[in-house]
């Protein structure tokens, strides 16, 4: 928690303040002004916008007519309009055929008008008062196109949502205190609907200019939620301009500022919340309470290594006996010797050598053209070993009685007599242990179990493969046992792979393997006296047979083969029949 470059007997007579974190935000604000100096020198303040208002005259404009016009000529143009139906545009119809009268001569009959007392009150009605207040309703027109049109309001809106940008710029720097008001995303909105309900009146009064126009519920209500806005935006007007006297200001102080003065304040205020948290606070008041306390425990934890070293010493020895004992039982060429630890790494380590007569091997330590775990011991030492480590551990274990153990494989590469000796250690584990499984391939070992067992329940099963999943069933072993499927499917796989056998007598052994084969995997599917092509022609009828995959590589083998059954002495080539020994383990699996 000590800062870098101060003592600790510093840190902790660091006075409390109580408007610490005011400063620190102002003094972080005030040195990141100073970092960007030549940024903020060039900035300029908030643009406040300009905001447009509504026309004031625009009611009493809508409610104006012409007091002038006699009611004699009023009413001859009323009557003239309502007869001919010219309810909506029928003065300004009027008004522009008046304006066409040439030689006094009607625009659309040429019949002349010189007496005519209608086209007099027409000239009377549409006087020049009459063009007077025409041109002011348009003259409004055009001024609520200034004043609330697409244009003005886009560039007001623009001017706003920059105004956004700079405030985010300058909240950087200082605390200005503008905040942009929601109804910036109003101002289109708003404005739009009080610009549609005063254009629909004022179109209605410019075609009929005498006429008094009411303002509707629509326009009321837009220019009351427009004023509402307005009021909003004026007072967000005012905020910004209270923000650019704060931003000025720190334009001022930025001038003048000493950077390396303020960073130091800054560190010393930072410290200073840090000695005064509750966490600190906690940690100086059990300060001198800690340092008697680990003195404390590095005492206790000397006392512990070396009871832990005792207690290690006298287990591994007891381990080490152990393990010895089952591996000269096992008649292994070899001996576990200096069994101990060492402390290497973060943890402890165990360490031991193997002993070959009177030579110690060090399995933890190999040199070049010296002899190692790797090249010192066989393929079945390796397992002779691990499985003396395992069956250690297992005949140590108080709980043996509640635990079920597993063993697969445990004989791989072990000769015949370390298997025998597998087999009966097995055995008498089975006789504590809960349940022992025992997972192999090869049916004689498990046989030999088999045969060691009394008094206790033996099951054995079977991994079958079926189309598409496997399933573990009853397995007859005593049964399989007597036939000599496994001694075939050694014989064939040595000859596969070089070891020994003739190809002759490879020819005689594949059939029957796979015969052997597919009865055993569908023991109550192929009826007795039915051989390999009775066995395919059963395959090939079903869609859904396991061995459908088979089927060519079946019919291949049985084709092959068959000739040499009928006549031993046929001629044969050692590659093929190699090939065909191949193509037939594929099929039964198991290498």
């Amino acid at each position: 928690h000590v800062p870098q470059g101060m003592t600790l007997e510093k840190f902790l007579q660091l006075p409390e303040n109580s408007n610490l974190d005011e400063e620190i935000a102002t003094t972080v604000l005030s040195l990141k002004a100073m970092n960007s100096a030549d940024v903020i020198a060039k900035r300029s303040s908030l643009v406040i916008p300009i905001l447009p208002d509504f026309p004031a005259v625009f009611e009493s404009l809508l409610d104006k007519s012409l007091d002038n016009l006699s009611a004699e000529t009023a009413k001859l143009v009323e009557e003239q309009i309502g007869r001919h139906e010219f309810h909506e545009d029928g003065e300004a119809w009027l008004a522009k055929g008046t304006a066409h009268i040439r030689e006094e001569k009607c625009p659309f009959c040429s019949i002349s008008v010189t007496e005519n007392q209608l086209v007099k009150a027409y000239r009377a009605y549409f006087s020049e008062a009459y063009a007077a207040h025409k041109t002011l309703l348009i003259e409004l027109s055009k001024n609520l196109d200034d004043c609330i049109g697409k244009a003005t309001i886009l560039q007001l809106h623009g001017g706003f949502k920059e105004v956004v940008s700079e405030a985010e710029f300058w909240n950087d720097y200082c605390d200005h205190g503008y905040t942009s008001p929601a109804e910036i995303d109003e101002i289109v909105v708003k404005s739009e609907a009080l610009n549609a309900s005063s254009r629909k009146l004022i179109d209605q009064k410019i075609s009929a200019p005498l006429e008094k126009i009411a303002a509707d519920q629509n326009f009321r209500a837009a220019l009351t939620e427009w004023d509402v806005t307005r009021q909003r935006l004026q007072e967000a007007c005012d905020q910004m301009a209270k923000a650019n006297l704060v931003i000025h200001s720190v334009k001022d102080q930025n001038a003048i500022a000493d950077k390396a003065k303020t960073e130091a304040s800054l560190a010393v205020l930072r410290a200073t919340q840090i000695r005064h948290s509750a966490p600190v606070t906690e940690l100086v008041s059990g300060y001198t309470q800690i340092q008697v306390e680990k003195n404390n425990i590095v005492a206790a934890k000397a006392t512990k290594k070396i009871e832990l070293d005792a207690y290690d010493s006298n287990i591994f020895g007891s381990y080490e006996v152990d393990i010895n004992k089952i591996l000269t039982r096992f008649n292994a060429g070899f001996t576990l010797s200096k069994s101990g630890k060492n402390y290497q790494g973060k943890i402890p380590q165990s360490a031991y050598c193997l002993r070959f007569g009177s030579n110690d091997l060090d399995i933890g330590k190999s040199k070049l053209n010296e002899p190692t775990f790797e090249t010192t011991m066989s393929a079945g030492d390796k397992s002779t070993f691990a499985l003396a480590f395992f069956l250690t551990q297992i005949e140590r274990d108080p709980n043996l009685s509640e635990k079920i153990v597993v063993f697969d494989d445990p004989f791989t590469s072990l000769d015949e007599f370390r298997r025998e000796m597998t087999a009966k250690v097995i055995v008498r584990i089975g006789e504590i242990a809960s349940q022992v499984i025992v997972l192999s391939h090869d049916k004689y070992f498990l046989d030999a179990i088999r045969q060691k067992i009394h008094g206790s329940q033996c099951v054995a099963m079977q991994i079958t493969s079926t189309s598409d999943n496997s399933i573990i069933e009853s397995w007859n072993i005593e049964w399989e046992i007597k036939e000599g499927y496994l001694k075939d499917h050694m014989t064939l796989h040595d000859f596969a792979i070089g070891k020994d056998g003739h190809a002759k007598e490879m020819i005689k052994i594949m059939r029957p393997l796979l015969e052997k084969y597919i009865r055993y995997r569908f023991p109550n599917a192929i009826q007795e006296g039915h051989w390999l092509g009775d066995m395919i022609g059963v395959i090939r009828g079903d869609e859904a047979h396991p061995l459908k995959e088979h089927l060519d590589e079946l019919d291949d083998i049985n084709d092959y083969t068959k000739s040499f059954h009928h006549d031993p002495s046929a001629l044969f080539n050692n590659d093929e029949v190699l090939a065909f020994a191949k193509r037939t383990l594929n099929i039964v699996g198991g290498c």
